[in-house]
């Protein structure tokens, strides 16, 4: 694994490019190891004035001024100045890949380059102002990575609960302030890739599941180990001085080519090479659009005396048709048939083999979460039936949705 520090030289009407591979423009106007960040003003307020005047806002207050100051470009001019990784990672089918992205060197903070504090805050917020930059938050797997690469690594200043002290205002200056003195101390300069400080809020499946929720991990140890494990617990107006916001490109170049991380996570098989989670991750932000269709959760599967399987799916009228993807080991899944009605015969299947399905729902707006898996075996004639129960020995953390296979 490498890190290139980026200077970006911006001119009019040119293109250029960097170990061979053009930086192309991402849907924010930015270039690929850039943000679409607003110039800070000469005006603008330091983070030790900011800090003072949100102490006594209520937390609705607090956000608002928090996503207001940073839409208007005011952090630190350091963190616009993205640190890219280089790393090898391997997709659902065993195949590595070159993945190469670009991340902020700290976590979010206000203010300028003299005068800033990391500022802790919710994931709707985060998600507003991650949308803004052209950014997106990382997954677990992705800040596992970012500390790895990390040039400054720092032992986690941890307070113990007190009331709602670990919420408030003052822990978040007390928090910051004791980072800057262990980053100071171990020779840091302002720009250098810092891992250890802060809990990542990131991105995950357990979003759509949990969509009050806010989603959390990291807090890597000098050993490497995270004191926090991936957790969704907390309702997503929940803040602490341990929470931080780190933003990565979205734009990312996967074997040259270049995506985006959301592309890459949406994708059945390359999802494994930003994230160790089971399934693709469909909805890879914190805004759920309410017109996507639900996640299909009523349908079955039967076999006639002629051996013939059918999927049977209850009526949704948000749904203008569902997609159905087939197996034969449970794990590798390809593309069926996309059906409108109600149901859909299987063929082409040997008798005895095992049939594992699931499908998603589509409209114009988007398409759902894949469903559960249900497995089936074609048989002609059968003589004995057998009842495969969904829900039993789950080996993974988490709901993977195939509890049949896995």
């Amino acid at each position: 694994m490498k890190k290139l520090y980026l200077l970006l030289i911006i001119t009019i009407f040119t293109l250029f490019s960097v170990n061979g591979n053009d930086y192309k423009l991402n849907s924010a106007g930015s270039a690929f190891g850039s943000m679409n960040i607003p110039p800070r003003a000469p005006d603008a307020i330091g983070g030790t004035e900011f800090m003072e005047s949100i102490k006594n806002m209520s937390f609705a207050d607090r956000e608002s001024a928090i996503e207001a100051q940073l839409l208007t470009g005011n952090l630190p001019q350091f963190m616009r100045n993205l640190v890219e990784i280089e790393s090898e990672f391997t997709d659902v089918n065993g195949i590595s890949h070159t993945v190469r992205y670009s991340v902020m060197p700290d976590y979010l903070a206000i203010g300028s380059d003299s005068d800033y504090c990391r500022i802790p805050m919710g994931p709707i917020t985060a998600q507003t102002v991650a949308d803004a930059f052209g950014a997106i938050m990382p997954t677990r797997q992705l800040v596992d990575d970012i500390y790895i690469n990390a040039d400054i690594k720092l032992q986690p200043v941890t307070y113990a609960p007190v009331g709602d002290q670990n919420s408030r205002v003052e822990k978040f200056i007390e928090h910051n302030t004791a980072i800057q003195s262990q980053f100071n101390s171990a020779g840091g300069v302002n720009g250098q890739l810092v891992g250890g400080t802060k809990k990542d809020v990131v991105i995950s499946n357990r979003i759509v599941s949990n969509p009050d929720r806010v989603v959390i991990y990291g807090w890597h140890q000098l050993n490497g180990s995270p004191i926090q494990p991936l957790y969704s617990g907390h309702v997503n107006y929940y803040v602490d001085y341990s929470h931080g916001i780190r933003l990565i490109d979205s734009d990312i170049i996967v074997d040259g080519d270049s995506t985006t991380v959301q592309e890459v996570l949406r994708d059945i098989s390359l999802y494994k090479i930003l994230s160790d989670e089971s399934g693709p991750m469909l909805q890879p932000t914190y805004f759920i659009d309410p017109n996507i269709p639900e996640t299909p959760r009523s349908f079955g599967l039967n076999v006639d005396a002629e051996g013939t399987v059918k999927l049977v799916v209850s009526a949704d009228e948000s749904v203008d048709n569902y997609n159905l993807y087939v197996s034969q080991d449970g794990l590798n899944f390809s593309f069926y048939n996309s059906f409108n009605s109600n149901e859909i015969i299987l063929e082409g299947f040997e008798e005895y083999s095992i049939l594992y399905v699931k499908l998603n729902a589509q409209n114009d707006n988007g398409i759902s979460i894949d469903s559960e898996v249900l497995a089936v075996t074609p048989l002609f004639n059968p003589e004995s039936h057998a009842l495969i129960v969904n829900g039993f020995d789950r080996t993974s953390e988490g709901n993977t949705s195939n509890f049949i296979r896995q």
